[in-house]
């Protein structure tokens, strides 16, 4: 998992706009009865917006599930990160 979510937090948000980038450290965490990592993240546009986020990964077998969320750091970041978080910490896999 760590190779994988490597590129997504060198590169992959860049390449759907996002400029100057910066994510945290890698975190463990669960995903169900597994393991997972996970990272918060800082972006703008070009335009200058603001975004702040959380990446969870987790890899079952030759399956990796990515959980991306992203909100504009302003105002509903912080509205929303709490609700995200005991969303991200129930997320597993489908049986």
């Amino acid at each position: 998992v760590a190779a994988r979510t490597l590129h997504l937090r060198r590169g992959g948000f860049g390449e759907g706009g996002a400029i100057g980038v910066v994510s945290g450290e890698l975190k463990p965490g669960p995903f169900g009865d597994g393991d997972a990592l996970r990272f918060e993240f800082s972006a703008s546009t070009d335009s200058g917006l603001l975004y702040r986020g959380q990446v969870l990964a987790a890899e079952r077998g030759d399956t990796l599930a990515v959980m991306v969320w992203m909100a504009p750091a302003e105002f509903y970041y912080d509205r929303d990160v709490a609700n995200v978080d005991r969303l991200l910490d129930s997320a597993r896999f489908k049986r």
